[in-house]
C-alpha cells in the first residue's frame, strides 16, 4: 500500500508537540505503508534546515519531499473574504492551485492509496484528488476552533466581534475538511468527540502519541547549549508562540508563584521554550528564568523539582507534558493539562485547577522528596505503558482496515 502525507509545516526540529506528534504518527504510517512525505510550507527554509529534518524522516519514510510556496496561504482580499462569508464556504486554510495540482499528479504517477493531510488547514487539497479512487484521511492534532473559542473571553467590541467570525470560520473549516475526508484521527478522546458530530462515530479514531525520546536528533537550531544558570524548582516547558501556552507561563508566574514565593522566597522557576513574545519576556527577574528556545528539555527536566503545566486553554495532548512524566519528574497540572493522557490525581501527578490549589501543590512537593519520587515513578510507568509505537501502529492499522473493509 502507497501513501502520501502532506503537511503544511515543516515538522523538525522535534522541540515542540506539533512536530513530535506529527513525526511519531509519520513513523507508524511508515510502519504499514509505503510513505512519501510532502512539506508544503509558505515559510522559507534554509537547505541545512531542510537537509536535518530530511535526514530524520528519511530514516523510516520510503520518500521526502519539500516544496515552499506563499501561494498556499487565503487571500485577505476584501473581496475573498467577502465571497466566503456570502456562500459560507470556509475562508481559513491552505489552497493554492499549482499545489493542487502538483498533488493530484503525485497521487496519479506514484498510484497513491492513501492521502493523509496532517491538519484541517489542508483539508482543502481533498478535493484535487477526487475521482482518484484514493482513500482520504485527516490527522488532527487539537480542535483548532476551541483554541480561538478561548481567545473571545475577556475580549469586547471590534476585537470580539473579530475573533467570533473568525471561530465560526474555523468551524466551517473543521466541517468541510471532516466532510471531504473517508476519516479523521484524533489525537484525544475528547477532539474524537468533536468530530464524532461531524462524521460516523467508526470514522474517527484515537491515535495514541508514540513518545519520542528524551534526547530527539539533534536540531539545527542548536543556538542554547549554555549550562543553566541556576537549578531550577519549578519548570514549565511549551512552545512560547502558542496562545494556551503563553496563556499558562503568565498565569503561573503572576497568579500562583507569589503565593509560593511567600512560603519559599527563594524559590526559582523557569520558563522553557521558543519564541516567547513581549508579555512572556516581561516575566522575566531574580528567580524568573524565560530561556527562548532550547536545543533539548532534557538538562532543564533532568534538573527541576517541580514541572507545573497550568493549561488553562487548547484541546489536544500536551506533550511536553508525556516528556515531563517519560523523565519521571512530579507533576502539577490542571484538568486541562491532564486531558487525553488518563493521568490520576494523587497517582500520576497532583491535579488542581485554582490558583491557590496548584501554589499549595507545588509547596507541598518541594518539601517531600518522597512524593516527588513516587508521582514521578507512577508517571513514567503510564506513559511508557500507554504511549507507545505499537499502540499508535495499531491503531493506524485500524483505520484502514475500516476504510478497505468499506466499498
Amino acid at each position: 500500500m502507497k501513501s502520501l502525507f502532506i503537511n503544511r509545516y515543516l515538522p523538525f526540529p522535534l522541540d515542540n508537540g506539533g512536530a513530535i506528534g506529527h513525526s511519531s504518527l509519520i513513523e507508524a504510517i511508515s510502519a504499514e505503508t509505503d510513505l512519501h512525505l510532502y512539506i508544503l510550507t509558505g515559510t522559507k527554509h534554509t537547505f541545512s534546515e531542510l537537509d536535518a529534518a530530511k535526514n530524520h524522516y528519511g530514516r523510516f519514510c520510503k520518500k521526502v519531499s519539500f516544496h515552499q510556496d506563499t501561494e498556499i496561504r487565503p487571500s485577505f482580499n476584501k473581496f475573498a473574504i467577502a465571497w466566503h462569508y456570502l456562500t459560507k464556504s470556509p475562508h481559513a486554510g491552505d489552497w493554492g492551485l499549482r499545489r493542487a495540482e502538483k498533488i493530484r499528479q503525485l497521487i496519479n504517477q506514484e498510484k497513491i492509496d492513501v492521502l493523509w493531510v496532517g491538519s484541517p488547514y489542508s483539508g482543502k487539497y481533498f478535493q484535487a484528488v477526487s475521482g482518484t479512487g484514493c482513500k482520504k484521511i485527516l490527522v488532527t492534532q487539537n480542535v483548532e476552533s476551541d483554541i480561538v473559542k478561548h481567545e473571545i473571553d475577556g475580549k469586547t467590541g471590534l476585537s470580539k466581534l473579530k475573533l467570533v467570525m473568525k471561530w465560526r470560520d474555523i468551524q466551517r473549516m473543521e466541517a468541510h475538511a471532516s466532510d471531504l475526508a473517508d476519516a479523521v484521527m484524533a489525537i484525544t478522546n475528547n477532539d474524537a468527540e468533536y468530530y464524532r458530530k461531524l462524521k460516523p462515530a467508526d470514522r474517527v479514531v484515537v491515535y495514541p502519541i508514540a513518545y519520542v525520546p528524551e534526547n530527539p536528533p539533534k536540531t539545527f537550531t542548536d543556538d542554547s547549549s549554555k549550562d543553566v544558570p541556576d537549578t531550577p524548582d519549578v519548570c514549565f516547558i511549551g512552545s512560547m508562540d502558542w496562545p494556551p501556552n503563553e496563556d499558562a507561563a503568565i498565569f503561573l508566574v503572576k497568579n500562583i508563584m507569589p503565593m509560593v514565593w511567600k512560603a519559599l522566597p527563594e524559590a526559582i522557576i523557569f520558563i522553557v521554550g521558543k519564541n516567547p513574545g513581549s508579555r512572556v519576556k516581561a516575566l522575566a527577574s531574580h528567580n524568573v528564568v524565560v530561556t527562548g528556545r532550547v536545543p533539548h528539555v532534557s538538562k532543564y527536566l533532568s534538573s527541576t523539582k517541580v514541572f507545573v503545566s497550568p493549561m488553562r486553554k487548547g484541546s489536544g495532548i500536551k506533550i511536553k507534558l508525556l516528556q515531563a512524566m517519560a523523565a519521571g519528574k512530579a507533576i502539577v497540572t490542571t484538568a486541562m493539562g491532564a486531558q487525553g493522557i488518563s493521568i490520576q490525581h494523587d497517582t500520576h501527578a497532583l491535579i488542581c485547577d485554582a490558583a491557590d490549589e496548584i501554589a499549595q501543590a507545588i509547596i507541598s512537593l518541594m518539601g517531600d522528596e518522597a512524593k516527588r519520587r513516587q508521582l514521578g515513578e507512577s508517571a513514567k510507568a503510564l506513559v511508557n505503558s500507554t504511549f507507545t509505537m505499537e499502540k499508535c501502529r495499531a491503531q493506524v492499522r485500524t483505520i484502514l482496515d475500516r476504510l478497505y473493509a468499506t466499498p
